[in-house]
């Protein structure tokens, strides 16, 4: 039996990319494992409540790090949710304006995250409860979105194209309200010291929300709407679903090593949609040229061809023309032959191969005795030529037949006829 083809077999991702990425995604792995940058964090004691300016704690660099590592999740984030709204203007997908919409939900909390690490949160001092609370909101919120958002178009199909833009409305409210309330949960949770303590149960709860968020984009977003996007963003929660596995080990420090490196594969695994995305607009940049190559190849032959329509059409009309000019003048030929013949002063019989006879002017009908209609369809042979001759007429017709000797044509000769 024939297999059918595959629909994503002509959507794989370049196998450098995946190297890299994979890559990238080891890298923190193995560096926690061997405990690079252990001396990073501080005790959690200088998190105290009230704490305006964390620029005067010391150490600084793991601040900074936490910092630039959020502003550059954001920025992904941010770039993605564009790119993937962008994309429904310009090819009435809806899987990536989906997404883009659940990465704006996400990016809610992520931005009160980040504005709360630089207490710029109303009514929210810094503290480890606000960072962790925050953070914790943000990583949660986007497997969460996207798993209703992708369970909701699920249970759509079949969607049609022209309810695309009402299902991302509905959708995008249904999100909207999600974030809000997600916004004001989050900011009560700031206060909650000992929130912290539970770390390790939450921290898988969001693990397994990606592994589930995983799921459904692959059998939604990769079934259903293969391409490039789909199979970057199913490859973005091996980072994301990393950074969570990693801080399940994360103890100690609010800022240790091992929250910094999960702070870097959150921020890296962001980006990887935004990658997937713009080879599908390179993919779908370089599909349309060629098809206005192509379409523009066929257009040109389209007018050769109709060029050489148009050439053969006048070269036919020419001879059309000419044979129409010819058959005039051979019936005007025929015409003045007729009258010679019906005019002339000596007997004109005309026969076929067959000895049939064709024609019979006037004169004949006087030298013979017969009118034109009695004689039209006789045999010369019968009717004309005495039997002694008849044989040897009939023979030299034969060979001028065969041999196309016209000695016996242009040869006069006398015979003696009925009458």
């Amino acid at each position: 039996m024939e297999q059918a083809p595959n629909p994503r077999s002509g959507f794989r991702l370049p196998g450098g990319l995946i190297g890299v990425i994979i890559f990238l995604t080891a890298l923190p792995l193995v560096m926690a494992l061997l405990g690079v940058g252990t001396g990073w964090g501080y005790p959690r004691e200088i998190f105290t409540p009230g704490t305006k300016n964390f620029l005067a704690i010391e150490p600084i660099e793991p601040l900074i790090f936490h910092a630039v590592l959020d502003w550059i999740a954001l920025l992904g984030v941010a770039t993605m949710a564009f790119l993937a709204m962008l994309r429904f203007r310009l090819s009435r997908e809806v899987f990536a304006p989906l997404i883009g919409l659940c990465f704006s939900a996400g990016g809610l909390l992520l931005l009160q995250h980040i504005l709360i690490s630089h207490n710029l949160w109303p009514r929210v001092p810094f503290s480890a409860s606000a960072l962790f609370s925050t953070w914790l909101g943000s990583r949660l919120f986007f497997p969460l979105t996207m798993t209703l958002g992708l369970f909701m178009l699920e249970r759509a199909q079949p969607l049609r194209k022209s309810h695309y833009p009402s299902f991302l409305k509905q959708t995008g409210l249904l999100l909207g309200g999600l974030s809000v309330i997600g916004l004001l949960t989050f900011w009560l949770l700031a206060g909650v010291d000992r929130l912290v303590n539970f770390a390790l149960p939450l921290n898988f709860l969001v693990a397994m929300f990606y592994l589930s968020a995983a799921l459904f984009v692959n059998s939604v977003g990769r079934k259903l709407y293969p391409g490039y996007f789909s199979e970057a963003l199913l490859l973005s929660f091996v980072p994301l679903t990393a950074a969570q596995f990693l801080l399940l080990f994360a103890s100690g420090p609010v800022l240790s090593n091992l929250e910094l490196f999960a702070h870097f594969l959150m921020a890296f695994g962001f980006f990887i949609p935004f990658g997937g995305l713009t080879i599908d607009y390179i993919h779908t940049y370089h599909r349309k040229a060629q098809s206005a190559r192509e379409l523009r190849q066929v257009q040109n032959q389209l007018m050769e061809r109709s060029r050489q329509l148009e050439e053969t059409n006048r070269i036919l009309q020419q001879q059309i023309e000419e044979r129409r000019k010819t058959q005039a003048q051979l019936r005007e030929s025929e015409e003045r032959a007729r009258m010679i013949i019906e005019t002339a002063t000596d007997a004109f019989i005309g026969i076929d191969q067959n000895g049939r006879i064709t024609e019979w002017n006037h004169q004949a009908e006087v030298t013979f005795g017969w009118s034109k209609e009695e004689i039209l369809g006789s045999s010369i042979y019968e009717k004309i030529l005495m039997p002694p001759f008849s044989k040897a007429f009939a023979e030299e017709i034969q060979n001028y037949l065969e041999t196309h000797d016209c000695q016996f044509i242009f040869n006069q000769i006398e015979l003696t006829a009925r009458h």
